[in-house]
């Protein structure tokens, strides 16, 4: 028999790295001045969508246990 161990993953910490890139990208794109504006707001979606991944998998996890 073999042990199923479940890795706990987190996926607010990407979010915060792939929302900032991505709001940097976009402040670049649009010649925003303020560069920390756009990181910011990528950042906040980030963390939501991440936040939203999290919730989906634990969802999920109970549902198959």
């Amino acid at each position: 028999m073999e042990d199923k161990k479940q890795k706990a993953t987190s996926y607010v910490g990407m979010g915060i790295i792939y929302g900032m890139l991505i709001g940097l990208v976009f402040s670049l794109i649009i010649d925003m001045e303020n560069f920390a504006f756009g990181m910011g707001i990528g950042m906040s979606l980030g963390i939501l969508v991440g936040a939203i991944m999290d919730m989906n998998q634990k969802q999920r996890g109970s549902s198959e246990d």
